[in-house]
């Protein structure tokens, strides 16, 4: 079985152990969009989480246009490789739980916008694509009114100090801070609690 750290991606295996930890712990019903799918890294910990959880009612939504952003740490790859959604299909396929995640290959936006139009309620949005401030804002906007009471939002790349993203944390100020209460910090890896009201 393919362990998640070895499919190419950003998070560190304790970042990863808390993206499982707040997975498996998020108050449902609903399911887990994921914004920024990459190759799979992130998105197998998610459905692997369900899995053994026993939250056997609950899929990832893995939302990616996997041609990456215009960040520099995806130009030089995407100019080598192109689209990743075949590297993201090989890897899920690999992994065991591919029967638990369903591709959108959309923006993030439109992404919300689909799952809405489906009906998705979301026990926890991971928010893990485009990493500037308006982006950030954008993501959150889309994916809050979708996430249940209770349920989590999860941000990567969330620093106040020594930020290699910014932009993360300001939009996180801006949009979030005062709907969610903080469970964990992990590294850059945010997991919030969105409150009543």
């Amino acid at each position: 079985m393919l362990w998640a750290w070895t499919v190419p991606g950003w998070s560190t295996k304790d970042e990863l152990r808390a993206l499982y930890r707040a997975t498996a712990g998020a108050a449902g019903p609903g399911d887990v969009a994921e914004v920024g799918s990459w190759k799979g890294r992130s998105t197998i910990v998610l459905a692997r989480a369900l899995r053994d959880a026993g939250i056997a009612d609950a899929r990832v939504w893995a939302i990616d246009h996997h041609v990456g952003s215009d960040e520099d740490e995806h130009r030089e790859i995407l100019a080598r490789e192109g689209s990743t959604f075949d590297a993201f299909r090989a890897n899920v396929r690999a992994s065991g739980v591919g029967d638990r995640i369903e591709p959108l290959v959309l923006s993030s936006v439109e992404g919300a916008r689909e799952l809405e139009r489906r009906g998705v309620t979301l026990r926890m949005a991971f928010i893990d694509g485009a990493h500037d401030v308006d982006s950030v804002r954008a993501d959150i906007r889309a994916f809050l009114p979708l996430v249940r009471t209770g349920g989590s939002i999860v941000l990567h790349d969330c620093e106040e100090r020594d930020a290699t993203f910014p932009g993360v944390w300001q939009a996180y100020r801006e949009v979030l801070a005062d709907r969610v209460d903080v469970v964990e910090h992990v590294d850059a890896l945010l997991v919030a609690r969105l409150r009543e009201g």
